[in-house]
């Protein structure tokens, strides 16, 4: 795929590391994550590492009050 979109509740890390032959042909990526989160923090330098930079950050405003966005990430060689 060339594009995939991630909403897997906080096993973001886990998904990436278990596809990464998957993110690594991706082009772009469509995902929620929660900074506050050590395991967001380490699913995020991942896919830097695979060479995805932010393009967009849309922050989601939650009752409880969680720092959650959603991120377009694309790869910094793909347009």
């Amino acid at each position: 795929p060339t594009h995939i979109k991630l909403d897997v509740d906080g096993n973001e890390l886990q998904i990436i590391l278990g596809g990464i032959k998957t993110f690594e042909s991706a082009k772009e990526i469509h995902i929620e994550l929660d900074m506050s989160s050590e395991e967001h923090n380490e699913a995020f330098l991942l896919l830097e590492k695979l060479g995805f930079e932010i393009i967009n950050k849309e922050p989601i405003y939650r009752v409880w009050h969680q720092p959650q966005s959603n991120y377009i990430l694309r790869k910094k060689n793909a347009m």
